[in-house]
């Protein structure tokens, strides 16, 4: 049953209840305002289940064989939100979260004589960790690799939509500042070797300022929050370490609304 209909058969249910309950004492005219609110709250939740979201696979593409340039950036897009205007700007937003690295060195060759597209590849896709009724959280991964470059530069980033706002999420209005102390390996785990282990510990440490204010170097599953930390080896390596929900819940801002919608009642 779509929407127009659900709001019909709740209306002439409402007003059979109104009439059922005229003449009745002040004792039974608050039960008729209690069902009224909880009517329109069913109302709430019906709109809601109809905005449940689609999703496209769109494709970025600059090719052109005389100077050797190929990029290739794959990025989702989403349909069916009830609200076209707030679609549109969501879209806009992973767009543009998708391209970053695209226009990173868009910027470069245009300040940096030393740097063009000529021999240039760029090849990034994407994966949906999480999508519910609040949060569209997507990781990106690819490569990039530029003339005269010895390796390649592999890429790693995020883009976390909080779909009732139609705006990013940011990690500081996730935590609160005690979270980059946690940002070890103590907390968050990754499958590495033993002999990287101060290697990496000494990444996470030196990078901990790039978790103060950010949108792209963390997402979300149902279980776990990750963060992407940048290893100084050639290839500049993404690595995604993860931690549980319940690990960082004494450095959360738990009033937020999007950890009601990852943790519930947990």
């Amino acid at each position: 049953m779509n929407l127009i209909n659900n709001r019909i058969v709740l209306s002439i249910y409402l007003f059979f209840v109104c009439f059922i309950f005229v003449g009745c004492n002040n004792e039974l005219q608050d039960t008729v305002v209690e069902v009224t609110e909880y009517m329109l709250a069913e109302i709430e939740i019906l709109e809601e289940k109809e905005s449940e979201i689609e999703v496209l696979e769109n494709i970025f593409e600059e090719i052109d064989s005389t100077i050797a340039k190929n990029i290739s950036i794959n990025y989702p897009q989403i349909s069916g939100l009830i609200d076209a205007d707030k679609q549109i700007r969501i879209n806009n937003l992973i767009k543009k979260s998708a391209l970053e690295p695209y226009y990173y060195y868009l910027e470069r060759e245009s300040n940096d004589n030393s740097f063009d597209f000529v021999n240039t590849s760029l090849f990034v896709r994407y994966e949906i960790i999480l999508t519910n009724e609040r949060i569209f959280s997507v990781r990106f991964k690819g490569d990039i690799y530029t003339k005269g470059g010895a390796h390649g530069t592999s890429l790693g980033y995020a883009v976390n939509i909080d779909l009732k706002t139609g705006q990013r999420i940011n990690v500081n209005e996730l935590f609160q500042e005690s979270f980059i102390e946690k940002i070890t390996q103590n907390i968050f785990d990754g499958d590495i070797a033993d002999d990287y282990i101060d290697f990496i510990e000494n990444a996470m440490i030196s990078q901990r300022d790039d978790f103060v204010d950010s949108y792209n170097n963390f997402y979300f599953t149902e279980d776990n929050f990750y963060i992407i930390v940048i290893i100084p080896d050639a290839q500049s390596t993404r690595w995604s370490f993860s931690s549980s929900h319940e690990d960082l819940k004494s450095s959360m801002r738990i009033e937020n609304p999007i950890w009601n919608a990852i943790l519930g009642t947990r």
